[in-house]
């Protein structure tokens, strides 16, 4: 009885220890003095909730101390978005349509344009690391050139004019290629403000042109290659030895398979990132073929990308095995959290922040890809980058089309987060609790 009771004197004074020190922000303490008391008193949800806090705070506040510059390349695209409502029959008047469906934008302010596809993933990137450098194709049109303005600070994140040199926001360093041939790709929304303004509820139109990206497909690797080959000059640094090496810090391949992510584009960035030792990280879309030859740190999917790149219905060893020179499987299950296997090819599963069945997913992906890729570059675990992205993956539920979850979002929501911790306290206890 009386080892019992000091073992419980200890554990409440580690957990109250614990709890000071993640109200002063010592989160590494925190951690160290949560996971000591959990080990004295198993399974217990004090000692979970602190250690689960802690440890996404100081991954969070770490990320300031890192100077990362990160690559990404692949299919741009601008999203465009409308809000208002079906029009009135006397608004409209004599003028019908086939299904009778006619919509009437708010006003001017309700008309936006946010970055797409490779766009949205280097804004994602912008709020965690120091420079983002990203290569696209745009077509020679007033939407390639709103992108560009975008990037460039002259516009917002929400495409709008900034009234002053003081709103302007920080800047994604973009390298376009431009072909007259082609069209920015745009994805068109309009938001029914009655209903929601999340992007899976809305009504799309796509504009593209794939066909005639692969028609020029030699042409666009050519230009691709050549921005790719001043970037990685004007980002070659010396050590002390003398020794060429790279500052940027990872390539990431964005690939919608839209046809700017060829076979050749992906031999030139393996053979230079293997040159330079850069890790190179990517989002696929269903044909995985083209990565066989390419040393991957990670590939990210998410359920129907690996059922189809792996031609599995669930990813298994046999399968993997396919792909040897992929370091880590990361796979995104949408509602469900996220599965991954590790260095050691050993499985491992993280339960979803939320239990909104009905929340929209669009834009998780992309925000769970830039926060597991960036505690990477910090030298977290595997474990520790999943757990992380899969909750920035979840707070992206309640954003809108084009907003971005900035480490703020995550330490201010962390504070009061219980359930996350304690419906994944498995996970923790096994892959996280050292």
């Amino acid at each position: 009885m009386k080892h019992r009771n000091s073992t419980k004197n200890e554990y409440i004074k580690l957990i109250n220890d614990a709890k000071n020190n993640f109200d002063n922000q010592e989160y590494k303490k925190a951690e160290n003095q949560s996971s000591e008391a959990y080990k004295l008193i198993e399974s217990n949800d004090d000692a979970v909730v602190i250690f689960g806090r802690s440890v996404l705070s100081r991954i969070c506040t770490e990320f300031k101390n890192h100077e990362l510059n990160v690559l990404v390349i692949g299919d741009i695209m601008l999203d465009r978005a409308f809000r208002g409502s079906p029009a009135a029959d006397f608004a409209v008047g004599r003028h019908k349509t086939v299904t009778n469906n006619i919509y009437m934008l708010k006003n001017k302010e309700s008309e936006t344009y946010t970055l797409g596809g490779v766009g949205y993933l280097g804004h994602a990137f912008l709020p965690i690391v120091e420079n983002v450098i990203m290569v696209g194709v745009v077509g020679n049109d007033c939407e390639g050139q709103i992108l560009k303005e975008i990037c460039d600070g002259r516009r917002g994140y929400d495409g709008k004019k900034p009234k002053s040199e003081n709103d302007l926001k920080k800047i994604i360093n973009f390298f376009p290629v431009i072909s007259d041939k082609l069209i920015t790709t745009t994805k068109i929304y309009f938001f029914n403000e009655n209903i929601t303004e999340k992007g899976d509820k809305a009504i799309r139109f796509d504009r593209e042109d794939i066909k005639t990206i692969k028609g020029e497909q030699t042409s666009i690797d050519e230009k691709i290659i050549k921005m790719l080959d001043l970037i990685l000059k004007e980002n070659k640094l010396q050590d002390n030895s003398g020794i060429n090496k790279s500052s940027i810090s990872c390539i990431v391949i964005d690939d919608y398979e839209k046809g700017i992510i060829s076979d050749n584009l992906i031999e030139y960035i393996s053979n230079f990132a293997v040159k330079n030792k850069i890790k190179i990280y990517v989002d696929p879309k269903y044909k995985w073929e083209k990565f066989k030859k390419c040393d991957i740190e990670a590939i990210i999917p998410n359920r129907k990308e690996c059922k189809e790149g792996l031609k599995a219905e669930f990813p298994l060893l046999t399968s993997l095995d396919q792909y040897p020179r992929i370091n880590k499987f990361i796979i995104k299950m949408d509602s469900d959290g996220a599965y991954f296997f590790n260095e050691k090819k050993s499985s491992h599963y993280v339960k979803p922040y939320g239990n909104n069945d009905d929340a929209s997913d669009v834009g998780c992906g992309t925000i769970f890809d830039s926060y597991f890729i960036t505690s990477m570059l910090c030298n977290n675990s595997v474990s520790e980058s999943v757990f992380l992205a899969n909750y920035a993956a979840g707070l992206m539920t309640m954003k809108q089309l084009g907003q971005v979850i900035t480490p703020e979002d995550i330490i201010i929501s962390l504070a009061h987060e219980v359930d996350y911790f304690i419906k994944n306290q498995d996970f923790i206890a096994t892959s996280l609790i050292k």
